[in-house]
């Protein structure tokens, strides 16, 4: 079998040729993004081919980002098989195998030997060009309303200045009422002389609230109140407005979509998971076969805790936050949906974590984690969500499986030395004396508190394990 490792760049792609023995076969070489390179790529695939008529050949590159694509599809339209790789597990190989001097034919060398040495990470894809759509559109929808969201920190600036009392109106929010008001009467002093049966016509404004921004407006003690400053609220107020009918407009067509592209999906028949979070689910999921457990699919959408542990060093633990963060946006909607549903399966696992005194976004976190474990095995099973899942047999007797192995692993691990003549350091030595503090309060029956907050103490007298 030959690797060919594809070190891919903005127009052009370095590409070198290694056998299963990890050496070259052929010197890297360099070809250009066009039909021209795309000929003298497959010159040289056609000599492999005709000087080992029986190797396979499979071609692996990063993922770029999209520079990739051009490449890929020639070389599936030539039959050559290919695998998009991870960057972050290149690098990580590339560290590890200490290769310091980093160019483009070192790295293309270095695509293929992952490749080679890592075959469980080369999955050959076929990804269609309306699964590809699908992405961009929800990529672009992504940077729109992080556009949308910077355009309102900017006028949120501005009319602290201009028009402060606008903003104890909406806090925070954007109405379409507001905005087309700031288009006609931008400044107070204007909208002030304006007439409250102009102010009427937009809609929205009710007249009480007419009469009321009439009269604030009147009141305003912006330190900008100024003409100057009109073109300024008008041009960022008009960017809004294109924005927001730009989302509406691109989250139909992507529903539409979704639907022609995936009329089967069973993720919509949840309850609190529409078309539109379906799709932005699928379209960052691609083919759930990617991913061998629902583990995998927690940790690509970022789900999965980080722990930093060694020795008396001990980070306070969080969510890795790695993936895509707009997927991570959508789950927690729905959860928030979702958790106000004391029959709903979230709902119930919410208010249970709640009941046991765990924190909103502690809960909420946790609820993230179970839906995407249900939605992998919706999409593994392709069958619609039941309701009523937990109360099978089958899934009570998984369950308390899971529940014995927890206490198994948390019993094997509750032994912790205690002794003070070890050299340990000044902070381990703390700890084990307030072990031993709370062992002591035990025995003798009344009830102790101890500052967790640090992480130094257990949280439970129950976990600590007498000599």
């Amino acid at each position: 079998m030959f690797v060919l490792g594809c070190d891919v760049s903005r127009g052009y792609v370095d590409i070198a040729v290694v056998n299963e023995r990890g050496e070259l076969v052929l010197p890297p070489f360099h070809a250009d993004d066009s039909a021209q390179g795309e000929s003298r790529i497959f010159q040289q695939i056609s000599v492999l081919r005709k000087n080992y008529p029986q190797e396979t050949v499979i071609a692996a590159m990063e993922n770029t980002g999209g520079y990739e694509a051009n490449i890929a599809q020639c070389f599936r339209q030539h039959g050559v098989p290919v695998s998009v790789l991870n960057p972050k597990s290149i690098h990580s190989f590339r560290q590890l195998e200490l290769h310091h001097a980093i160019t483009d034919p070192s790295s293309a060398r270095d695509i293929a030997l992952f490749a080679l040495q890592h075959p469980d990470s080369v999955k050959v894809e076929t990804e269609g060009t309306s699964e590809r759509a699908l992405k961009r559109m929800v990529r672009i929808l992504d940077g729109l309303s992080r556009d949308m969201t910077r355009l309102k920190n900017r006028l949120d600036n501005l009319l602290f200045t201009v028009w402060p009392e606008l903003l104890s109106l909406t806090r925070g929010d954007k109405p379409r009422w507001l905005l087309q008001l700031l288009l006609q009467y931008p400044i107070p002093q204007k909208l002030a002389r304006g007439r409250m049966s102009r102010v009427t016509r937009i809609p929205g404004i009710t007249p009480d609230k007419a009469r009321n921004l009439i009269s604030l407006a009147k009141s305003s003690r912006g330190s900008d109140n100024h003409p100057d400053f009109a073109p300024l609220i008008v041009y960022l107020a008009t960017r809004l407005l294109q924005a927001m009918d730009q989302e509406k407009t691109l989250r139909k067509e992507l529903e539409q979509r979704f639907q022609r592209i995936h009329p089967n999906c069973p993720l919509p028949t949840i309850k609190g998971v529409s078309s539109y979070g379906a799709a932005v689910i699928m379209a960052h999921i691609g083919n759930v076969h990617r991913f061998h457990s629902a583990k995998a699919l927690v940790a690509f959408f970022g789900l999965d805790p980080l722990v930093r542990e060694s020795g008396d060093l001990q980070h306070r633990r969080h969510i890795s936050k790695r993936g895509p963060g707009m997927v991570r946006r959508v789950l927690y909607m729905q959860c928030l949906s979702m958790c106000s549903d004391q029959n709903h399966p979230i709902g119930r696992f919410y208010a249970r974590l709640t009941k046991q005194g765990k924190p909103h976004y502690y809960a909420i976190t946790a609820c993230m984690r179970k839906l995407t474990v249900i939605l992998y095995a919706m999409l593994k099973s392709a069958n619609a969500f039941d309701l009523n899942y937990e109360d099978v047999p089958k899934a009570l007797e998984q369950s308390e499986r899971d529940r014995g192995q927890k206490k198994l692993r948390a019993s094997q691990n509750t032994y912790t030395s205690l002794a003070l003549d070890a050299p340990i350091s000044i902070r381990e030595a703390k700890r084990r004396k307030r072990i031993i503090e709370l062992q002591n309060k035990k025995r003798e029956g009344p009830q102790v508190s101890c500052d967790t907050s640090a992480g130094s103490c257990p949280k439970n007298l129950n976990e600590v394990t007498f000599p």
